[in-house]
C-alpha cells in the first residue's frame, strides 16, 4: 500500500508540473505578449495564482474527481483495482498533457483527466460503473 503512496503522489506532481506548464500560459499570455509585464513576473504571478486556487478549491476537484464519475461503491471488494485505475487515470491524463502541449495542441486539462476516469470506470465494470449525470 506504502508503494501506491509514493507513486500516487508522484503522478500528483507530475500532473501538477505539466498543468502549470499548459495553463500558466492561458493566465498570463495577454499581459506577457503586450509587454504589459515581463516573462518572469508572469511566472510568478501565475505560480501564486495557481496555489492560491488549489488550496481554495483543489479539495472539491478531488472530492468530484476522486468520487462523483465512478461509483466507487462498486470497487469496495476491489480497493486495489480502484487505486491502480485512479493512478492509471491521473498518469496518462498528465502524459497526454504533456504530449499535447508540447506540440502546441490546445487541450483542456479537466477534460484529460475527467475522460481519463470515465475510461477506468468504462474498463473496470462497464457503463453502469459511471455517474453520468
Amino acid at each position: 500500500m506504502f508503494i501506491w503512496i509514493i507513486l500516487s503522489s508522484l503522478a500528483a506532481v507530475y500532473m501538477a508540473f505539466v498543468l502549470g506548464g499548459n495553463d500558466a500560459a492561458n493566465a498570463v499570455a495577454t499581459s506577457v505578449g503586450s509587454k504589459a509585464i515581463d516573462y518572469k513576473k508572469g511566472v510568478i504571478i501565475a505560480a501564486i495564482s495557481n496555489l492560491i486556487g488549489a488550496l481554495l478549491v483543489g479539495g472539491h476537484v478531488t472530492q468530484t474527481i476522486g468520487k462523483d464519475i465512478v461509483k466507487i461503491e462498486y470497487f469496495v471488494q476491489y480497493r486495489n483495482l480502484f487505486i491502480l485505475g485512479m493512478f492509471s487515470s491521473l498518469f496518462s491524463a498528465g502524459l497526454w498533457v504533456q504530449i499535447a502541449t508540447h506540440l502546441g495542441m490546445p487541450i483542456s486539462t479537466t477534460h484529460s483527466i475527467v475522460d481519463a476516469v470515465i475510461g477506468f470506470g468504462l474498463f473496470a465494470g462497464g457503463i453502469s460503473y459511471v455517474y453520468w449525470l
